[in-house]
């Protein structure tokens, strides 16, 4: 056999709201919350008697629906790259994101993201040509417009 490859990858959400005649409105907003937890295991030989290439992570993500048109977000990840198999570099990958979201009316949002990523090996691009460092920040802004039958939370 020349390539083998196995993935595992596990998935756990989790989805709590008010109770609807429990709580005024906004409580109900304050109550809504969706949090996941991942994990991924990759495990790759180039040949059957080749040594394993492996990459191994997990990641959670929380949002929270604030006010009817507000919500905030958070993800963390991390990932062991032992072979470099996704990133090219053997490395151990960490990021973490805020975001938050406003709704200013059905069919169109914005959001305000910022990202730290970090890695134990020199892997980021600075202004310097060929140096690298092990951290970066970035922020965005998105602007998101959608049309059509689907409504509610995507």
């Amino acid at each position: 056999m020349l390539f083998k490859t196995v993935c595992l990858v596990g998935t756990l959400a989790l989805a709590v709201s008010a109770a609807e005649d429990s709580a005024t409105e906004r409580e109900k907003a304050l109550l809504d919350r969706i949090e996941q937890l991942e994990g991924d295991y990759v495990n790759q030989r180039l040949y059957t008697n080749s040594l394993p290439g492996y990459t191994y992570g997990g990641a959670w993500y929380v949002r929270y629906q604030i006010l009817p048109k507000l919500a905030i977000a958070g993800r963390g990840e991390y990932m062991a790259d032992r072979a470099g198999l996704f990133s090219g570099t053997s490395q151990v990958l960490r990021e973490a994101t805020l975001t938050t979201e406003y709704r200013f009316g059905e069919g169109f949002l914005t959001r305000l993201e910022w990202r730290r990523d970090f890695s134990n090996q020199p892997y980021f691009l600075t202004d310097t040509l060929g140096l690298l460092r092990k951290e970066q920040s970035t922020a965005e802004v998105g602007l998101v417009w959608w049309f059509g039958a689907k409504q509610g939370a995507w």
